[in-house]
This record gives C-alpha cells, sequence and structure tokens, in this order.
C-alpha cells in the first residue's frame, strides 16, 4: 500500500497544491489511513474521528471546498487511479 500512497502524491500533487491547506492536510490524513488499512478504513463512517485526521483538520477543513462527500469520492477515485 505504500507505494499506491507515494503514486498518489506523485500524480496528483499538481490537485494537491491547488487546494486549501487544510483541506490538503487532512486529505493527505485521508490517504495515510488508506495506505495502512485499505479501503475498509475510507468507507467508515468513523474515520473522521481517527487522531491523524482530526488533528488535519478533518470534516470541517473539507467544507471549505465543497460538499465533503463529493472531495472524498474525488479523493477516493484518485487514490484508485494512482
Amino acid at each position: 500500500m505504500i507505494q499506491e500512497k507515494e503514486a498518489f502524491y506523485y500524480k496528483h500533487q499538481p490537485w494537491l497544491s491547488s487546494l486549501p491547506p487544510q483541506a490538503c492536510n487532512t486529505l493527505s490524513a485521508l490517504v495515510k489511513v488508506f495506505s495502512h488499512s485499505g479501503t475498509d478504513g475510507l468507507g467508515s463512517a468513523a474515520i473522521f474521528h481517527t487522531p491523524e485526521i482530526a488533528k488535519a483538520g478533518g470534516l470541517k477543513s473539507l467544507r471549505i471546498l465543497r460538499k465533503p462527500s463529493g472531495i472524498l469520492k474525488e479523493t477516493k477515485l484518485r487514490i484508485f487511479a494512482a
């Protein structure tokens, strides 16, 4: 899974850089959770209560962009494309 994480950052760095820092930090934390727990971790409703994601800004930081469900869907698509 570590290789997928590295591929994600390599392929999607321009997209990540275009986001507000708080949202980028939270999405980076989501990718780290994915690299450790796979798709089950991303699909969990409790994902925003994990210490890494809460510390990065959590759900509040994604609301800056648009509906959090939309940005989560886009992030998941990008993870699987990496």
